[in-house]
């Protein structure tokens, strides 16, 4: 940079002497005696040292310009191709060239005022006519190292205007080469997002469905534990109540065989103090002793019968109990039915929904990838049709002048105006990616309601009938896409709506069995009593 700053000031140090030189030369007083038609002494001389003194200027600036822009060419095309984008370069030597324009304006407005002088000391002085072709001809000489100096710098001018030329296209072309890569990035740090909310859809419903299945299971296996439970409290009734029964009858069997032991005691012992007495009293005391055996007998079986009537009494309220708890079991065991239908209808019709929107955001997803890939596509295209243009305007640019540089300005401005294209559709891409990301956020919070909910409520599994949910389920054309105008997405929901309508009306009906069959009376009803009427009455 420096010696583009040091050839500039040279130039205007050396144009600078050139005016002062033209303007001594116009002021000098030539006195001319016309009526003598002499010259005096001293103005040959000041005009002698003045046109030695132009010569040697111009000498010295002719060589200094030309040893000066020589090794200014090589160093400036070694900046040229190692530094290409210094804008300082651009700004500086854009000041030179127009400094040395305006300075070669100004050498050849004096050049003309000496060429003027040059015709007055003529006219003034007509006997001096060698002296002044002298003159003329050292004066022309000058204006020719002038001119020639002026074609040099008008030359390095040129040189130095195409070479900012083409540094300015090189530089445009590696902006846009920057904002190609740039869109690029872009484009593949989208598609990586893209493909990690897919993996993290794919995971979400992956742990939901073993969530699902791991609640169900110990759902079942709740129920289970509960029932053997059940079972072994009643086993454990019924055994203690038949060990109390048979402790009671041993006590009884007890009783019976010590009184009856006791009774055959005192008969022996009688018989034996009667043995002395005669036959007849024997006889009575024997039928007495057997009618109080009797009786005791009589009066066990008594006992006996009322033991066996208090347990009767027993179970038939024990029997009472069981069929109250039986009916109160069966309460519950409906309620919990009823309930559980209520939240399986809840929950499918929730299933339903994150289902659709899973559905609508792979669809969506599914759609941004084809506009990513038709983008991907195209933007290839460009560019490789841009690469071809620019290697064609490069291989043309020696042969083209203007023109060429026009028609790269404009392919330029047109790349810049399809990269800010680009730049607004990847903000777009942006925006439907964060959305994305929300509704992702939305159905993962759904999720975790939906397992807190499945969490709390741990109860009995019932088997219902699921062919209803399939049959719910909307078809691929009534499905709300992000594309569909206003009037198809009032279609899609009204019909959506009146769907979930009629599956709420036939759930009511499938769980109330009397309303159903009142609806299909009132229907039949209503058939006969239409078909009476059109039958039994006459057109008047």
């Amino acid at each position: 940079m420096s010696w583009i700053t040091g050839l500039a000031g040279r130039a205007e140090d050396i144009l600078n002497k050139l005016d002062q030189n033209a303007a001594n030369v116009l002021q000098q007083p030539h006195r001319v005696d016309v009526e003598n038609d002499e010259v005096t002494v001293i103005e040959e001389k000041q005009e002698e040292s003045i046109v030695e003194g132009l010569k040697r200027n111009l000498s010295s600036t002719s060589l200094s310009l030309t040893r000066s822009l020589t090794p200014r060419k090589l160093a400036k095309s070694e900046n040229l191709n190692g530094s290409r984008t210094d804008d300082q370069f651009f700004i500086k030597s854009e000041k030179g060239s127009s400094n040395l324009s305006s300075r070669r304006s100004s050498i050849s407005s004096r050049a003309d005022g000496i060429s003027n002088g040059q015709e007055e000391i003529a006219e003034i002085s007509p006997p001096k006519k060698i002296q002044m072709k002298k003159i003329e001809g050292n004066f022309e000489k000058e204006l020719a190292t002038v001119k020639i100096a002026l074609a040099q710098i008008s030359a390095e001018r040129d040189e130095l205007q195409n070479d900012l030329s083409t540094l300015q296209e090189s530089m445009k072309e590696i902006q846009d080469e920057k904002r190609l890569q740039e869109v690029e990035n872009v484009l593949r740090s989208v598609s990586s997002e893209r493909d990690q909310l897919k993996m993290e859809i794919e995971k979400l419903q992956i742990t939901s469905s073993d969530y699902v299945k791991s609640i169900s299971e110990l759902e079942t296996n709740l129920a289970k534990s509960n029932q053997n439970v059940l079972r072994l409290t009643e086993k454990l009734e019924w055994q203690t109540k038949e060990t109390e029964q048979a402790v009671s009858d041993l006590e009884q069997y007890r009783k019976k065989a010590q009184a009856t032991l006791q009774m055959k005691d005192k008969l022996i012992e009688e018989l034996k103090s009667n043995k002395s007495q005669g036959a007849e009293n024997s006889n009575e005391k024997a039928l007495n002793y057997e009618i109080e055996g009797l009786r005791q007998e009589n009066q066990h079986l008594a006992d006996e019968l009322k033991t066996t009537l208090m347990q009767l009494d027993n179970s038939k309220e024990f029997l009472q109990k069981l069929e109250k708890q039986i009916e109160d079991k069966n309460n519950e065991i409906s309620k919990i039915q009823n309930a559980l239908k209520e939240n399986l209808g809840i929950e499918q019709q929730r299933s339903n929904q994150l289902e659709t929107e899973v559905k609508i955001l792979n669809q969506e997803v599914s759609v941004m990838r084809d506009e990513m890939n038709r983008q991907r596509q195209t933007l290839l295209a460009r560019i490789s049709e841009k690469d071809k243009e620019i290697t064609k305007l490069k291989s043309n640019s020696s042969d083209n002048g203007l023109n060429d540089v026009n028609n790269l300005e404009d392919r330029v401005q047109f790349l810049t105006q399809a990269l800010v294209q680009k730049q607004a559709s990847i903000e777009t891409v942006t925006a439907e990616r964060n959305a994305l990301k929300l509704q992702l956020e939305k159905t993962e919070d759904q999720l975790r309601h939906l397992m807190a909910q499945q969490r709390q409520q741990r109860v009995q599994i019932i088997n219902v009938n699921d062919t209803d949910d399939a049959k719910a389920q909307l078809p691929f054309l009534m499905r709300e896409t992000p594309f569909d105008t206003n009037v198809a997405r009032k279609m899609k929901r009204a019909y959506s709506s009146l769907d979930s309508a009629g599956i709420r009306i036939g759930v009511f009906l499938r769980r109330y069995p009397l309303i159903r069959i009142a609806v299909i009376m009132y229907i039949a009803l209503l058939h006969l009593w239409v078909m009476f009427v059109l039958l039994s009455s006459t057109p008047t």
